[in-house]
């Protein structure tokens, strides 16, 4: 008896990140909290990504180490939130030699903006973060084009070794790069701007630009 149960535990612990996963995500709910599945880690940031008055919500869920989801909610009059739309894995991933952080933020203008840190623990001599800021566009004639877009995006870079800081701002509606360049390790170092035109082209969807 006391064999059967070590074998029923064990094959319980090797498959429940399969069932954990397996689970997705709510459909609905009266709030951020009721949208994840037990045992997801996750991030939540809210706002009115549509202009229609109603408080809406962004989800970015792992249902396990190595897999993310992200996922949008539109709100109602009522104050429910129902899903529209899910993006697997739109974030990088962790593995062997690299770490990964998020930070989810949404503006007053209801622009999502998703930040992925990058820092490699082996055969790198920098860390990076990125921040994406997509913004939603409804297509009065085409439904199926309406859809969060790439308006902007901020590159940092770090050298561990010299110092030398780098960020680059993007913004796809003016067709517009600042970049700084900088030294974290020398206050004395005074900060270069420069400003670049970029080509104008169609603005990528979410789900299309893996973040990381």
């Amino acid at each position: 008896m006391y064999l059967n149960t070590m074998r029923r535990l064990f094959f319980l612990l090797m498959f429940l990140p399969a069932m954990v996963a397996a689970q997705g995500l709510h459909r609905s709910g009266s709030s951020p909290e009721e949208l994840i599945p037990s045992g997801w880690s996750h991030q939540v940031a809210e706002g009115d990504f549509n202009a229609d008055g109603h408080k809406d919500a962004v989800v970015l869920a792992h249902p396990t180490d190595t897999t993310n989801v992200l996922a949008i909610y539109f709100g109602s009059e009522k104050g429910k939130l129902t899903l529209w739309k899910e993006y697997p894995d739109a974030v990088v991933n962790p593995n062997e030699t690299t770490l990964v952080d998020t930070e989810l933020e949404v503006t007053s203008r209801g622009v999502i903006r998703i930040r992925v840190s990058v820092f490699l623990t082996a055969g790198g001599y920098g860390s990076t973060w990125t921040s994406y800021a997509w913004r939603y566009q409804k297509a009065e004639e085409n439904a199926d084009e309406s859809d969060f877009y790439l308006i902007g995006k901020d590159e940092h870079w770090m050298s561990r070794m010299s110092g030398e800081d780098v960020v680059e701002s993007y913004n796809y509606i003016t067709c517009k790069c600042q970049r700084i360049v900088s030294n974290a390790f020398d206050d004395t170092v005074k900060p270069r701007e420069t400003w670049r035109r970029i080509r104008k082209e169609p603005l990528q969807r979410l789900g299309t630009v893996e973040m990381g």
